[in-house]
């Protein structure tokens, strides 16, 4: 399953796809997700069965990305971070639910 959410702010197209399986040479270490950031988008790759807390942890991975990529400084108080975790869940979440 592939779903393409696009974030009009920061004109920022995000992919959550669910896979079978995670490919052994794409995924740095064991684990039920991961997140680049390749030409077209911010990728989320889960394992299908993955967790909310593994979604929540791989939507930190996005927007860190999305930030650094635009030389946006994380504060010690960031709106504007915490505003995008939020909103980026809440739209991979709207995506997923039916699955849980």
């Amino acid at each position: 399953m592939r779903k393409k959410i696009y974030n009009d702010v920061y004109m920022q197209d995000f992919h959550l796809i669910f896979l079978d399986d995670l490919p052994k040479g794409k995924r740095p270490h064991d684990c039920c997700g991961w997140t680049v950031s390749e030409e077209g988008g911010i990728f989320i790759y889960l394992k299908k069965g993955a967790t909310v807390r593994e979604l929540a942890h791989e939507v930190d991975h996005a927007v860190s990305m999305l930030f650094d990529e635009r030389g946006i400084e994380r504060q010690i108080v960031d709106e504007a971070y915490a505003y995008m975790i939020g909103w980026l869940f809440k739209e991979c979440y709207k995506r997923i639910v039916h699955l849980l």
